[in-house]
Order: C-alpha cells, then sequence, then structure tokens
C-alpha cells in the first residue's frame, strides 16, 4: 500500500503584549525547511493554494484558527497526514489546564482571541480521510496541547484516530527562546543512531532531555487506528542505514536552505515551483536560469545566496574527500573554535563540529564587516587541514580555492593560520594548590609551557596569606613569564589558573592586576586545584574525568552539559549515589550559585572535567541559548566576552557564567605534575572522596 501523503503547516505568530521574539521567524523557516525536505520530513504544502509557512501581523487568533482547519478538511480529502507546528505564545487560563495559542492580537489571560489548542487538534485528528495528526508545539504552558482523550473516543471516528504531539515544555512551565523548534529541526538532520527507521514525538522528546534546562520536554500519542499501515513520524532517521540522503549528507545546510528559499520567494515573477537544488550541478543551473533574469535587487540576492551554496558544495567536497580521511570531530573543533575566537564581537549562531554544519554557518553567517564569507572560510580549511597533519598549500586545496575565486584569501589564510600558532605555543600556569586547607596560599606555583612542554617553573612567596599578596605574586609570576617570552621571542597570550574550591566561588582572578586586568591582556582560563594535589579518591577518578572529557569534545550534537537545580542537590547523598552510578556523564552546569557550599562543588568537580555557575544568583532563562553559540568559542570565547562586558560593550548573559574548563591538556598536565595529599585525619564522607 502507498504510504499517505504528508502535509506540513507552521504557524508563527507574534503578541505584542508578550512581548517580541526575537528568533520566532528564523526558527519556524529552519524547521519548515527540514519538515518539506524530501530527505528529512517528506513533507508537502498543508493548504490547496501551496503555502505552509505562515508568520506576520495577519496571524490574528481567528485566523490561526482558519489556517488549521483548512489544513486539516484538506487533508482528509487527500487522505493525508496532517503536520502541525505552532510556534510563540501561549497560556493556560486559570487552572484549566488548556493551552491557548496566542495570535497577533491576543490578550494575556483573556481566551477570545486566543486558539484553544486542544479542541482544533481534536477536530482535526477526528476529521474523516486525515490518516494522523503530528503536532509540534513550542510555546510557554505547552504540555496544555492535548485535547481529551474521552471526546476523541467518543468523537465521529469512534475513537479510530492518530494523535501525537511534541511539547516543548510542561503546562505550568515557560519555554525559551523557542529552542525546541532549533533543536528538533537539529535532530531531523543529523538523525539519531539511538532510534529506528524514523523519528517520532516520542523519539524526539526521548533525545532532547536535558538538552532544554528548565523545560520538560513531553510527547503524548494517541493511536486508535487498527487499519494504519505505517507509524506517525516527524522525519526520516538518517542515521538509519535504510536510508540514504544523497551524496553529500548535510547539504544544502539549514542556513543554506533558509537563505536561498527567502531568496527565491521574493522573486518577481516567481521562478518556477521554488524548489531548492540538493547538488552541486543543479545550484549551476539554477544559477544559469537566474542570469536571464533582470538583474534587480531580489535577483541579486539570488545570484549570491546560489553563489553561496556552490561554494558550500565544493567546500564540502574538498574536506569529505582529499582530507577527510584524517578529519576527526577534535579537529573540527578547534580549527572551529579558532576562526570564530578570532573574530571581534559576540559568536553569530550555534555550528556543530561537523563538516557540513561547520561549512554551512560559515559561508551563510559571515560578520556584515566581512564582504563574503572567503576569508574565514578559508581560514577554517587551512586550520583544518593543519590539525589533521594535512599540508595546507596542497595542490588539490589550491585548486579549491580557484574553484571558488579565493586563492588571495587562502594566501592571507596561511599567514593567519602562521599567527594563530605562534599565539598557541607559550602559556603560563599559576595554582594556588599550595593551600591544603583551601585558604589563600602563602605561595603560588607558576610553570611556563612552550608547545606544551614544561620549560620552567618557579615558586613565588605571598606572605600575608590575603587576596592583595595573592595577586601581588600573581603579578610577579607574570612578569617572570614575560621576561621568559621575551628571551624566546615568542609572544604570552594565555594564562591558565588553578584554584581550591573556596577561591573559584569568591574570586575572579581575571580582574586582578594593579595596573591592567589580567583577563584585558591574556586569556584566563579556570582550573581546580584540586588535581594538582590529588587525595586518593581523584586519583581514582581520573580516567573517569579523562573518559568524559574525550566523550564532550567528541560530541557533534548538543552542548555536553547537564544542568542541575536545587531539587537535584538538595539530597547530597542521592547525588552522591547517581555520581557513583555514572548519571551524570558529561559537563556539568548549576542553575544557581553554590555560595559557600564547597562541598558540593567539590563533589561536582571530582566526577566533570567542565564546570559552569552563575557568577551570583540563579540562572538566567536566556543562558541556554547564548551558551549554544558560544560553546564552540570556550574557553577562550569567555574572556572575550568579559572583556566586552568590562567595556560595556556586551550585555550576553555568558558574561555572568564562571567556569571550570579541565581539558584533556589540562588532564595530562596534572598527572604529569601531581603529588599525591600526605595523609590527614579521617573527613566526612562526600567531603574526603
Amino acid at each position: 500500500m502507498t504510504a499517505p501523503p504528508r502535509h506540513v503547516l507552521v504557524i508563527s505568530a507574534q503578541c505584542a503584549p508578550m512581548g517580541h521574539l526575537d528568533r520566532l521567524e528564523e526558527s519556524a523557516s529552519l524547521l519548515h525547511s527540514v519538515l518539506v525536505d524530501p530527505r528529512f520530513g517528506g513533507c508537502v504544502p498543508g493548504l490547496r493554494d501551496g503555502r505552509s509557512l505562515f508568520t506576520g501581523p495577519e496571524l490574528t487568533g481567528a485566523r490561526i484558527g482558519e489556517l488549521v482547519r483548512e489544513g486539516y478538511r484538506f487533508a482528509g480529502e487527500r487522505g493525508a497526514v496532517l503536520v502541525v507546528a505552532l510556534l510563540g505564545h501561549g497560556f493556560v487560563p486559570g487552572t484549566s489546564g488548556s493551552l491557548c495559542y496566542m495570535g497577533t492580537d491576543s490578550q494575556p489571560e483573556v481566551r477570545e482571541g486566543a486558539v484553544e489548542v486542544g479542541p482544533l487538534l481534536r477536530d482535526a485528528a477526528d476529521r474523516n480521510g486525515v490518516h494522523g495528526v503530528v503536532c509540534v508545539v513550542d510555546t510557554c504552558h505547552a504540555g496544555g496541547a492535548m485535547p481529551n482523550p474521552n471526546e476523541l473516543a467518543g468523537g465521529v471516528r469512534g475513537g479510530s484516530v492518530r494523535l501525537n504531539v511534541l511539547m516543548s515544555c510542561g503546562a505550568a512551565q515557560p519555554s525559551v527562546d523557542l529552542r525546541l523548534s532549533r533543536e528538533l529541526a537539529d535532530l531531523l538532520q543529523r538523525g539519531w543512531a539511538r532510534a529506528g527507521q524514523v523519528i517520532d514525538t516520542g523519539t524526539a522528546a526521548f533525545a532532547m532531555r536535558g538538552r532544554l534546562p528548565g523545560q520538560n520536554v513531553g510527547h503524548s500519542a494517541l493511536d486508535g487506528d487498527p487499519f494504519a499501515q505505517e507509524p506517525l513520524w516527524l522525519g526520516r532517521n538518517v542515521c538509519h542505514p535504510e536510508y540514504s540522503v544523497g551524496p553529500r549528507a548535510g547539504v544544502p545546510g539549514p542556513r543554506a536552505r533558509q537563505a536561498l528559499a527567502a531568496a527565491l520567494a521574493a522573486l518577481d515573477p516567481p521562478l518556477g515551483d521554488g524548489r531548492l537544488p540538493n547538488t552541486l550541478d543543479g545550484t549551476v543551473a539554477l544559477l544559469d536560469t537566474l542570469a536571464d533574469r533582470p538583474a534587480d535587487p531580489m535577483t541579486q540576492r539570488a545570484v549570491r545566496a546560489a553563489e553561496n551554496l556552490v561554494i558550500e558544495f565544493r567546500t564540502v567536497d574538498l574536506l569529505s574527500g582529499r582530507l577527510g580521511g584524517e578529519i576527526s570531530t577534535a579537529h573540527l573543533r578547534r580549527a572551529l573554535g579558532a576562526v570564530l575566537t578570532a573574530e571581534d564581537g559576540p559568536p553569530r549562531g550555534s555550528p556543530r563540529p561537523t563538516v557540513p554544519d561547520a561549512v554551512d554557518h560559515l559561508v551563510y553567517e559571515h560578520p556584515v564587516t566581512d564582504p563574503d564569507c572567503r576569508r574565514r572560510l578559508t581560514h577554517f580549511v587551512v586550520l583544518l587541514a593543519q590539525e589533521a597533519g594535512q599540508d595546507p598549500a596542497d595542490p588539490v586545496v589550491k585548486q579549491w580555492a580557484q574553484s571558488i575565486d579565493a586563492s588571495v584569501a587562502l594566501n592571507n589564510a596561511l599567514g593567519f593560520a602562521r599567527a594563530q600558532r605562534e599565539r598557541q605555543r607559550l602559556s603560563l600556569v599559576v595554582s594556588l594548590h599550595a593551600s591544603l586547607t583551601g585558604d589563600w596560599p602563602d605561595s603560588l606555583d607558576a610553570w611556563l609551557l612552550r608547545d606544551g612542554d614544561i620549560i620552567g617553573h618557579e615558586p613565588f612567596k605571598a606572605p600575608d596569606t590575603n587576596q592583595a599578596s595573592v595577586e601581588d605574586a600573581l603579578d610577579r609570576a607574570v612578569i617572570w613569564a614575560e621576561d621568559t617570552a621575551d628571551e624566546l621571542g615568542i609572544d604570552l597570550h594565555r594564562v591558565d589558573v588553578a584554584l581550591p574550591t573556596a577561591r573559584l566561588l569568591d574570586w575572579p582572578p581575571e580582574e586582578a592586576g594593579p595596573d591592567v586586568r589580567l583577563g584585558h591582556q591574556y586569556a584566563v582560563v579556570l582550573h581546580w586545584s584540586e588535581r594538582l594535589a590529588p587525595t586518593r579518591s581523584l586519583r581514582r577518578l581520573r580516567s573517569v574525568v579523562k573518559d568524559r572529557w574525550e566523550q564532550m569534545h567528541n560530541r557533534t550534537a548538543d552542548v555536553p552539559l547537564d544542568w542541575l537545580d536545587r531539587r537535584a542537590v538538595q539530597d547530597r547523598e542521592q547525588l552522591y549515589d547517581e555520581l557513583r552510578k555514572g548519571r551524570y556523564r558529561q559537563g556539568i552546569g548549576l542553575l544557581h550559585h553554590p555560595g559557600g557550599d564547597t562541598s558540593l562543588v567539590e563533589l561536582l568537580l571530582k566526577y566533570t572535567p567542565v564546570f559552569l555557575w552563575p557568577r551570583d544568583g540563579d540562572c538566567r532563562a536566556d543562558w541556554p541559548s547564548c551558551l549554544d553559540r558560544y560553546w564552540p568559542t570556550l574557553p577562550i570565547g569567555l574572556t572575550q566576552a568579559y572583556r566586552r562586558r568590562w567595556l560595556g560593550e556586551c550585555g550576553e548573559p555568558i558574561a555572568d557564567l564562571r567556569v571550570v574548563w579541565d581539558s584533556g591538556e589540562w588532564l595530562a598536565f596534572c598527572r604529569s605534575i601531581a603529588l599525591p595529599v600526605p595523609p590527614t585525619a579521617p573527613r566526612p564522607l562526600l567531603e574526603e572522596q
């Protein structure tokens, strides 16, 4: 039996009284582009007139209801599955538990002018001829979207209905920054190795748990149709061996599709059926077609988007071909981080460390100060080749540069890569681990590293054992390192500072310095000094922490963090048991400042190489999306955010974060010099171990 067609409606409505959603149109367009892509969602427009993406001031509550009703009537006529996505604002009136989706004319807590989602989905699923309804709800209080199952059981079809709903949060929770829509688009493009042939709402909800802090992503499914031949699904699982998504999986990327789709949609008169090319030859043919049109601004915009797609195809071909056999996720992460941290201003977007997504980001998200993408792209290719042990001046690389008109940019990129390598050669490590009690020590230890090897080690006295004395010793250590750097003819750009737990919580060393802040002159990276003088328990957990760093460093999907709220850490014995069982296998972020609770912080740091917490107070709701953008740049990007905050140039919440970054290189350094702590009187279990 032939599978039923799949219709889609993506609706994204602003509501002025609830506040403007900056990323609403972007998120809706991205999710829509994935759902209509034959490789992923395989949907066709859900209205008879060929429309499927709706945004703008005309989306009143009444109009939204009309659109969905038109959609399910059309789906019923064609025997189709209807996929609906609702993005924007929502509220639950009183204690009703039923979600109202808000249009442009809606008012807070007023049913009239809003759309009650449950009854709308009930009517859609109960419509004769509809083969099922799949709904994505990305609003506050999304958990109230499901209709009453008793009404479906006693409906027109006698319960022979199918309805699956993916909800961004619980009925009493806020939903932040439309992250569900973007995470879902990302999941459908990349697939999931743990899933079957398709990704349904249950699979998506499970895959996203922990990726949206403060939001309990949920799903609900009703399947009462005894004659259904296949499950309801959101997208094909491109990781499954049954599916092949073409010669270059992931190209065009989501940014390419969004840019080209928007450019083609703006053409007047329209160009053909508006389908996007998914091969290099198809993109070249599109450029030939555009060349026959008048050179008006809209045509020029479409030409630029298509030319960028040609660059994307050719770059992915290069990095997946001759160079691809040697490239690892770690290589991609380091090269991408170096390019992003070399830019002025906060990072744009959140590229993943995969070849298609990194290239897609660099091609379409270049700063407005850049005339095009070639400068950043050639920087990335050269750095990636070096990371992978390849020759960036290989004739194949030069041919690629010629094919995208970037020969001069490639020559400049070779110089940039040499300068980057010089910047990374020298680093200063300063540790306060001499204080076994965790208080201010009476001396600091300083090591100077060149190319990862220790070339100098000096102690610096802090006789007054207070903050001022330690900051004076730190300043003397920096002067010693700079004097040595002058003799070597190498500039110093990075200072690693290892602190005991109490000092991590109350002292920002990047702000120290009598004449200039340390973080203004150097990239300052925080570490936990206990690893330099490890207890027996820390020595036992070395390999655990090392393995977790490697897993984090090789992740290509989401930000590898487990977020813990106050409830999760309230019962210390239970938390300890969860850690022992391996519950939290990534980095750990606290959603609140731990105050003076050093035993909690020590317990968490024992098990993770990366630990985040707010400078003070509680986590801001916009942290997760901000961290998405900054993650590829960490830890250096955090110092850059601090600098912009000091100068009043950055209001990004990332500058409110504190981060311990015990990378693989740092763990190896600690192991090479660490001495065990001498035996002392027994300590309480959770503090000692």
